[in-house]
């Protein structure tokens, strides 16, 4: 179900080819890594680590169309000095686990020359539930839209949820909440992660 959301969230293209960064114990790592271009005929290149002095190298060799990452990650490439690299190949890359700065994703982007499409996903959502699309929606600051078979959904403190609509912002776009212990599931089976 998670690969059927993230599939049809993300215009992967035709010829996807994963450069997989996140281990395969990360949900994130096997699901948006390694199933979703595998599903329909794409291919992924396994890095055995990742080491940020020779990771672009890899990019030039491999050619990915994406890969998926962490913040942390992010900025290490970014902060890396060496000569222009060609990320030609890369249509977008993936970024979550952590909010990611619309600081640090600007610098990046100017960097790299690739748009970062930013996600929120708790454990309970395997993957991310929100993810910014590379269809023209993206806004960064945000961690995106539902994926296709999620809703989202914003509710006060005494547990009312806000109407819903696309056209509503608050019911569209999620500010990147950080779940904690008292997260629990409610007897219609909505998740509610507290800040």
């Amino acid at each position: 179900a998670m690969v059927w959301s993230i599939l049809n969230g993300v215009d992967f293209g035709d010829d996807a080819r994963s450069l997989l960064v996140m281990p395969l114990f990360s949900s994130r790592g096997l699901l948006a890594g390694t199933l979703s271009p595998l599903m329909f005929g794409g291919s992924v290149h396994v890095l055995p680590e990742f080491d940020p002095r020779t990771f672009l190298d890899v990019v030039e060799e491999v050619r990915p169309t994406y890969f998926s990452a962490v913040p942390a990650i992010y900025s290490a490439l970014e902060a890396t000095k060496r000569r222009t690299v060609d990320t030609s190949s890369l249509r977008f890359v993936l970024s979550g686990a952590a909010p990611m700065s619309v600081d640090a994703t600007t610098r990046f982007e100017s960097k790299f020359g690739v748009t970062v499409l930013e996600g929120y996903g708790p454990s309970e959502f395997s993957a991310a539930a929100t993810l910014n699309r590379n269809d023209g929606t993206r806004r960064l600051g945000t961690a995106g839209t539902a994926l296709p078979g999620i809703t989202v959904a914003i509710q006060d403190p005494a547990g009312r949820r806000g109407r819903r609509g696309g056209h509503l912002r608050a019911d569209r776009y999620v500010r990147l909440p950080r779940p904690s212990r008292r997260d629990s599931r409610d007897t219609q089976g909505w998740l509610a992660a507290h800040r």
